[in-house]
């Protein structure tokens, strides 16, 4: 099944966008893209104003996708997720693309440049939601364990603070001690104290968190797999020592 009635919006972000990228050249050139029902520009989307534009679009033409161009995922994808998703529409239908970093601010001392960049990563955006599907949100219980690679100074001492918060720690080091390259170094600035006392120190605060710390020595991470909240992770240890014992002839 395809999204044929697709609503693009582009922002001007203040001139944070428009400034370089030519926003109704964006729009013009998308506007007639296959599946694509209404187009638009706007100075601030992510406003109240911005948003209800969106809002009555899918309620009055039925849009059943939309493609908002504007600012970085990271501020705005959840604002524009729950606005689609007032007007009744699956929020995983929603594709937010990310021209003033991308664009813009890349590309300032090109503007046509920017401006045609801009036009293909919204067209991208148009085909990734024609193809997509309604989704649910799940809820997956996480059990507070984590996995931290490397026993070096910064590993121990990430793993005793989470373990100090009663988060169970998985801590995995290649080599058979820990501490790496401070365990081996002279004096450390600014104490001028070796760096195997310091280490030291560190690991007598390991046994102490024993039961939330499980130290893994002479081992490797082999396998990583899952999603955030439900790692699978398998890790490989390698044998301490060999025993190699020949028959006489």
């Amino acid at each position: 099944m395809v999204n044929d009635k697709i609503g693009v919006y582009v922002c001007h972000c203040g001139g944070n966008i428009s400034d370089v990228v030519d926003v109704y050249k964006v729009v013009k050139a998308v506007q007639n893209f296959p599946n694509v029902a209404v187009a638009r520009e706007f100075m601030f989307m992510c406003s109240d104003q911005g948003q209800q534009m969106i809002e009555e679009d899918i309620k009055q033409l039925g849009l059943n996708g939309v493609v908002v161009a504007s600012c970085s995922p990271h501020l705005h994808e959840a604002t524009f997720r729950k606005a689609v998703a007032r007007a009744g529409l699956n929020p995983f239908l929603f594709e937010h693309i990310n021209i003033r970093e991308h664009s813009a601010w890349a590309h300032k001392h090109d503007p046509e440049g920017a401006t045609e960049k801009a036009i293909r990563l919204v067209r991208s955006g148009i085909a990734k939601v024609s193809k997509a599907k309604a989704l649910e949100s799940i809820r997956v219980d996480m059990p507070p364990q984590i996995l931290i690679i490397g026993a070096g100074i910064a590993g121990i001492r990430s793993a005793l603070d989470l373990a100090k918060l009663g988060i169970e720690v998985h801590l995995v080091e290649q080599q058979p001690f820990v501490g790496g390259r401070v365990a081996q170094g002279y004096g450390a600035y600014p104490s001028g104290r070796l760096g195997s006392e310091l280490i030291d120190e560190l690991v007598e605060e390991l046994k102490k968190e024993k039961s939330n710390i499980h130290l893994y020595t002479n081992a490797e991470v082999v396998s990583i797999e899952g999603f955030i909240g439900n790692f699978e992770v398998e890790i490989q240890l390698n044998p301490r020592f060999v025993v190699s014992k020949c028959d006489k002839f």
